[in-house]
């Protein structure tokens, strides 16, 4: 099967050959995790967004076996892209494999009909030069801010840096927003936050201290 997912991946973006992807169509009305929506009604899915802004070990299995999920993921209304962890201080081999990996499933669900929209992470400042390869630019896009206000440097700088390369039309962002982010990008910045077990309301979300 990874076979497969490689060779869909027929137009490469950047030096690391990373799949280029489509511009998602959809903004999300609701969002539900991965983990939650293997139970959830279809009535739920349907108006949904499945986001995977949740531990990675609860959705490595959707990297083992994704044709496993496409049934319950095209039910959705669309998916915000798996978001495998970029660490500050893990080692750049790490952190390429998991955002080439967040890329090969953004582009095996596109593939498959899905609308995606993929959701950016980033590391140090050395990965800002490559983590946003195979990104359609001035199209919607997702990140996670969990851990980020406690030092929310890399998180800021990473954030305007994206801006800067790909100039976004929309930035969902599940997780609380540094307060410069919000000032300088108002009607750029659509933030979502936990209001109950399956339903969402916009406000502020998270992350884990060393990732972004």
């Amino acid at each position: 099967m990874k076979s497969e997912l490689i060779a869909l991946a027929k137009a490469t973006a950047g030096e690391l050959g990373f799949p280029r992807l489509k511009p998602a169509e959809l903004i999300p009305l609701k969002l539900i995790p991965f983990n939650e929506a293997m139970t959830a009604s279809d009535d739920l899915l349907k108006v949904s967004h499945i986001h995977f802004f949740i531990d990675d070990y609860q959705f490595e299995r959707l990297w083992n076996a994704p044709e496993r999920y496409l049934s319950i993921l095209k039910k959705a209304r669309g998916v915000i892209g798996p978001d495998f962890s970029c660490f500050i201080d893990g080692p750049k081999a790490l952190n390429v494999w998991n955002i080439f990996r967040n890329r090969i499933l953004d582009n095996y669900l596109q593939a498959n009909g899905i609308d995606v929209i993929p959701t950016l992470v980033w590391g140090n400042s050395e990965s800002l030069s490559w983590a946003f390869d195979g990104v359609p630019k001035n199209a919607t896009v997702a990140v996670g801010s969990v851990g980020s206000v406690k030092d929310p440097y890399y998180f800021t700088h990473g954030f305007e840096v994206m801006i800067q390369k790909l100039r976004p039309k929309t930035v969902i962002v599940y997780g609380s927003v540094p307060g410069v982010l919000k000032e300088k990008y108002p009607g750029l910045i659509c933030e979502y936050t936990s209001f109950s077990q399956d339903r969402w309301h916009k406000s502020s979300p998270r992350r884990a201290e060393t990732e972004f």
